[in-house]
């Protein structure tokens, strides 16, 4: 698969991925999070703000997996 379309599609499906995480977690958020002491809120959310970035990083890897490296000296040939 060419490098630009493996690009578009992981780009895409990272924005995505992403709108649809932050739906579900301030659904949960909101249903489960809402009624509990302060102290609580800000540890879920405070996990869940960070918990899309491992799957971020399998998405931008696969991305860039197999992309060639441009030269070093930034000359183009």
């Amino acid at each position: 698969m060419p490098g630009k379309l493996k690009r578009l599609i992981g780009n895409t499906v990272l924005v995505v991925f992403v709108l649809v995480y932050i739906l579900i977690a301030m659904g949960v958020g909101n249903i489960i999070a809402a009624t509990k002491p302060m102290w609580v809120q800000i540890i879920y959310f405070a996990v869940a703000g960070l918990g899309w970035v491992p799957i971020a990083m399998l998405i931008v890897s696969w991305m860039y997996r197999g992309a060639k490296k441009a030269p070093a000296d930034g000359a183009s040939r």
